[in-house]
């Protein structure tokens, strides 16, 4: 049982190291700080939250099937405007009295 165990952690950090050094490349390769270390930490103590990190830098990257479109731009004129709630809200009780009274 110990034997299956310690396989199964050494496999684990077989693993975290493998895709450690996936993401030490990703950083390099788009200019991202960060050490070697901390990405082996970070997909040992939590694997999927590096997964999405990673997607979301290729996502904004512009990264399809392996090929950099380059970074993506925002067009900053097709954000919509802040808005403000300006009509009258009446308050329940004037809604239900008005109803009431027909």
């Amino acid at each position: 049982m110990i034997a299956i165990a310690s396989a199964a952690i050494a496999l684990f950090i077989c693993i975290a190291m493998f895709f450690a050094r996936r993401r030490t490349a990703l950083r390099e390769r788009f200019g991202i700080e960060g050490s070697p270390r901390a990405d082996t930490l970070l997909y040992m103590l939590c694997g999927p939250c590096a997964i999405a990190q990673e997607t979301r830098t290729l996502m904004h990257e512009q990264v399809h099937e392996g090929v950099w479109y380059g970074p993506m731009h925002c067009d900053h004129s097709t954000v919509p405007k802040v808005q403000a709630m300006n009509a009258y809200y009446a308050p329940l009780e004037e809604v239900v009295t008005k109803v009431d009274k027909k």
